[in-house]
């Protein structure tokens, strides 16, 4: 889901910064940790399991039942680790022609776990034309994100001229 956004105009030589605050629940209790999934008996069931198909592997040649025991510790380690949710600020360039000539990103990650993480962007605006910027969950995990800004710094005039047809200054 696309939440607030803002879309403005940018000129040649401008710096604008991106920033968001971050963050998404994660409660112990939902997270799988060893204890709760390996439990004596299911662990004892698929040892003897993973035993027998080592067995019966090595017995017809191929396999080896070291790799096997390593490849369910790999799979029990998988199920502790819950990845962050998909979300993220995401800004766009276009030119005058709105043709569009820069996008980029910044992911949530698992630093945002019960506090906040500030996703930002600085960019430097090498032609005339306008931004648009967002921030994105593409899960159904609830994140928040707070103090959503974006600040503009237009270049300093390094030289005017003047014509006067009338030599007046």
């Amino acid at each position: 889901m696309v939440g607030p956004g803002r879309t403005q105009p940018v000129y040649a030589g401008d710096s604008v910064t991106l920033r968001v605050h971050g963050k998404y629940a994660d409660d112990n209790l939902t997270k799988i940790n060893a204890g709760s999934y390996m439990t004596q008996s299911a662990k004892d069931r698929m040892v003897d399991g993973l035993s027998e198909l080592a067995g019966s592997l090595q017995r017809s040649g191929s396999g080896n039942p070291i790799a096997i025991l390593n490849l369910a510790n790999i799979l029990a380690s998988d199920l502790q680790n819950k990845e962050a949710p998909e979300a993220y600020l995401i800004y766009a360039l276009y030119d005058q022609d709105s043709n569009r000539y820069e996008v980029g990103k910044q992911v949530l990650t698992k630093n945002a776990a019960n506090q906040h993480e500030v996703l930002e962007e600085n960019l430097y605006i090498s032609e005339d034309g306008y931004l648009e910027t967002f921030v994105v969950n593409e899960t159904p995990e609830d994140v928040w994100f707070d103090d959503f800004m974006v600040m503009s710094t237009t270049s300093p005039i390094m030289q005017e001229t003047h014509y006067d047809p009338w030599g007046w200054n």
